[in-house]
Formats: C-alpha cells, structure tokens, sequence
C-alpha cells in the first residue's frame, strides 16, 4: 500500500524533532535531531521509512517546506517523490500535527512541579505525547474501529501496561 508522508522540523524549547504524519492513516511520528543537515534528515527518513515497510507499507511521496528541497535527489534515491510547497506556503496536514503535539506537550510540562526539564526528559514527553495521540482511532482517518498504533506498528495498546505511570511521576 501506497502511503504519502507529510513532513516537517518543529523545535520545542530549544530541542528540534523531525515529525511527520501519513494522509489518511493519520500515524505520526517524531525524531530527535541534532541538526538538521543532510545527513540527519536522510537518517531520520530511513527510521520512518523502515517504520512502514515493516507492515508493507511504501512511502510515495513526501510533502515539505521549502527548508527541505536540498534532499530531493536523496529522497529520490530512496525512491520517494519530494514535493516542496510554494515559497511562504505550509503543508497544513503536518503544521496542524505540530500544533497537536506541541499543545500535548505544553499541558503535560504544566502538570510537573519542575520548572526546567533536561532534555532527555523532554524528548521522552515528546514520545508520550506522539504515543497517545497515535493510541485511539484518528477522526478522518482510514479506520473508525483501528488505531494508526496498530495499523502502522502491528501492535494494540495494553491499558494494565501502558496507563500504569505517565512521564513526571514519583516513583
């Protein structure tokens, strides 16, 4: 199955994540990146990529901003067609997720008693934020019944498992 990506760089307190989520699968993803040069993001694409070939799932084409039209020719070469917008336009699928995540993660810092977090722990909010919102079917996706989780990773939620602690707790 043919599945297009749409794809951007957010930074949330100073610390940049690539994120991305598919067209009507509604999976996103968020990496950690150093920096965002070639190399990174060609990595990072890779981890995405294995990410949905592992289901069968083949990424088409990407949706980007104009920051990311230096890697089209390797983007090409991983056999993905890059779309880069218009000068001063967004693709709104990925800025609508940004807003999303960053909202989750923005109201989950509010509820710890720290006023400064390492970055390790912020990143791994990021991915409990990421977790959950992949976590219950997506309103407009392509299931009402499956969550992205499980169409995209194979894997269903173990409530008993997952909702034991959430990130910031005392333990």
């Amino acid at each position: 199955m043919k599945v297009t990506l749409c794809t951007d760089i957010i930074h949330i307190n100073g610390v940049r994540f690539l994120t991305a989520i598919s067209r009507h699968i509604c999976f996103g993803t968020g990496f950690h990146i150093k920096d965002a040069t070639l190399d990174t993001l060609e990595l990072s694409l890779n981890q995405v990529k294995d990410l949905y070939s592992k289901r069968g799932f083949e990424i088409e084409a990407l949706h980007m901003d104009g920051q990311f039209e230096p890697i089209q020719a390797k983007a090409a070469g991983m056999g993905m067609t890059l779309n880069v917008v218009s000068r001063d336009k967004h693709v709104p699928e990925i800025e609508r997720y940004n807003r999303t995540v960053k909202e989750h993660v923005r109201s989950a810092k509010s509820t710890l008693p720290f006023k400064r977090l390492p970055v390790r722990f912020l990143i791994e909010l990021v991915a409990a934020c990421i977790f959950w919102l992949n976590v219950l079917p997506a309103h407009g996706g392509i299931s009402t019944t499956m969550s992205p989780r499980t169409i995209i990773t194979g894997l269903e939620i173990d409530y008993n498992k997952h909702c034991r602690m959430q990130p910031g707790e005392f333990v």
